[in-house]
Formats: structure tokens, sequence, C-alpha cells
């Protein structure tokens, strides 16, 4: 089983509409109780709303904070200095 992101979650929603806690799990891979406690956090941020019972929906303020989940991730990274090809003991 693979992790339960906030991003995959909100993404799902996004895409396919209100879906069921089972649906979600299994696109995602994980348990349906993960899904459940995954959703229940984001309705107390109000990034998704519950439908029925074992439906959740994606909220306006949900869609905007995946908006500036996705513009987080697509900004270029700076270089990881770690990963310098150059070694310390090359001669200039």
């Amino acid at each position: 089983m693979s992790r339960c992101s906030d991003r995959a979650l909100l993404e799902l929603l996004a895409e396919r509409g209100p879906l069921q806690v089972t649906h979600l799990a299994a696109a995602l891979d994980v348990h349906p109780l993960t899904v459940t406690q995954r959703c229940d956090a984001l309705q107390s941020n109000g990034y998704v709303r519950r439908v029925s019972a074992d439906v959740f929906g994606l909220t306006e303020d949900g869609r905007e904070h995946l908006a500036s989940l996705t513009d987080a991730t697509d900004s270029p990274e700076l270089p990881d200095p770690s990963n310098s090809t150059e070694s310390a003991d090359s001669p200039e």
C-alpha cells in the first residue's frame, strides 16, 4: 500500500467529483479508514465536504488549496548542493 497524500485525494476529487471512500481507497491503494481519516482532516480545514455517510466531495477552498499545492510543486527547484558533480579534490 502507498501513502495517502492530501494532494492525491484532492486531485481525485477534482477530477472525478464526489466519491465513496471505498473508491478513493482503491484508486489510492490505501485502506478505507486511512482515506476517512485524511478526508476528516481535510474537512476540518474546509477543503472537502461530506456529501453522505461515505462520500466526500471537493469544496471551492479545496480547489484553491489544490492549485496552491500544484503551483508550489511546479515551481523550479533549487539545485541540491550535495549532488554536485564536481569533486572537492579536483584541480581548478
